[in-house]
């Protein structure tokens, strides 16, 4: 799976990861959602050259059973970023300019609601980066740095009396 790629920095990582995050955009884009998008359940086909995601699996729960469908999508994001951006090596920038080349091509509610996720998380961004506090501390924090970046840069309105 995508994750066991990311985390052994495998030399086809990054373009698999970005060829996930497209899988994604494309699967919103035809009003759909994932169970659950963690990299865990992004399947990669290692027999073809160069490899390829070959599908995603995990469908038992069904989000819309107590949300909206903007709110599963934006799910979706917050469960492959903090899946995959802990262990990608790749430079910030970069990430961020693919974050924002896959906001882009979402519907503008998935877009809103994704901004106001990335400025309620943005405290998750002050939690520990180094691995000795837990791998699950170090991939929220991660995602939580992600979404408050894309939320600065996309103009998301600060709670009052709080810090940025």
């Amino acid at each position: 799976h995508l994750g066991t790629l990311l985390q052994a920095n495998d030399p086809h990582a990054v373009r698999l990861w970005r060829e996930a995050g497209d899988a994604l955009v494309r699967v919103h884009a035809h009003g759909q959602y994932l169970s659950q998008g963690f990299a865990r359940n992004l399947i990669v086909d290692l027999h073809s050259q160069p490899p390829r995601l070959a599908g995603a699996i995990d469908f038992e729960d069904d989000p819309l059973e107590v949300m909206s469908l903007p709110e599963a999508q934006v799910r979706d994001w917050l469960a492959y970023l903090q899946s995959t951006l802990w262990t990608l090596q790749q430079a910030q920038e970069a990430s961020d300019a693919q974050l924002d080349a896959w906001m882009d091509r979402e519907r503008p509610d998935v877009r809103a609601l994704f901004l106001t996720a990335g400025r309620r998380l943005r405290w998750l961004r002050h939690l520990p980066t180094h691995r000795r506090y837990g791998r699950d501390t170090v991939a929220l924090q991660a995602a939580a740095a992600a979404a408050h970046r894309y939320a600065l840069r996309h103009g998301a309105p600060r709670a009052s009396g709080q810090p940025s």
